[in-house]
């Protein structure tokens, strides 16, 4: 997957997985020096079988998604909660 971004100031996107659980990052986390080679870096660690099924950006200042947030990468994110399957 690639996420790309725009402008000089640091996006938020959330990571949603095919075993129900989310993660979410700012692009500030991302070395900018690990990013220029062809390989890219590693955000979200998987369990075997898993995906990344959709991803989302997360609106600055939002508390919808602040239980997911991470500090640094790759993590394997937190299980969604009952109320936010539906998202």
């Amino acid at each position: 997957m690639d996420l790309y971004q725009l402008g000089t100031e640091p996006q938020s996107f959330a990571l949603f997985s095919t075993d129900q659980r989310c993660l979410v990052f700012d692009t500030e986390l991302m070395d900018t020096k690990a990013a220029r080679d062809t390989i890219g870096i590693n955000v979200i660690n998987l369990k075997k079988g898993q995906l990344v099924e959709r991803t989302a950006i997360a609106t600055p200042g939002s508390k919808k998604y602040e239980t997911y947030r991470v500090f640094s990468l790759p993590r394997a994110g937190m299980p969604l909660k009952h109320e936010q399957l539906g998202l």
